[in-house]
């Protein structure tokens, strides 16, 4: 199944619009939306990074894609899945499933498939046959 729910980003795995807000002006450097303040990347909560004492140092935060909900490389939670800009996999697959299953059972009717109404010729009609 291809999930194509996501976010639209360009090739810096920016947003190309607000998914929040649908803002599309934002400054070079921008990382958050100046309208509604949301990331404009959809990056993963982050992943700790420890010494060798056990101590956290740092916490490394991953870019995805505009449909990752979770992160690729460390497999966190992402900024577009944490605040519902993507609905959870499983609403989106069944809403899939109920819409292909839907769809199948629907068939299309054709009022010019059958051939016989646009070749048979007028019936004639004669002043005779007037009911007045």
């Amino acid at each position: 199944m291809i999930y194509d729910d996501g976010v639209q980003v360009d090739k810096n795995m920016r947003v190309v619009e607000c998914p929040r807000c649908e803002n599309e002006v934002f400054s070079t450097n921008a990382g958050h939306c100046k309208i509604c303040g949301i990331s404009l990347y959809n990056v993963c909560e982050g992943e700790p990074e420890f010494d060798s004492n056990g101590y956290q140092i740092d916490t490394i935060y991953h870019q995805n894609p505009g449909d990752a909900r979770f992160c690729e490389s460390c497999g966190r939670p992402t900024t577009f899945n944490k605040t519902g800009i993507l609905k959870p996999w499983d609403v989106v697959k069944e809403q899939a499933s109920s819409h292909q299953q839907f769809n199948s059972n629907v068939i299309p009717i054709d009022p010019f498939a059958n051939q016989q109404y646009q070749t048979s010729p007028p019936l004639p009609v004669s002043d005779d046959d007037l009911p007045f």
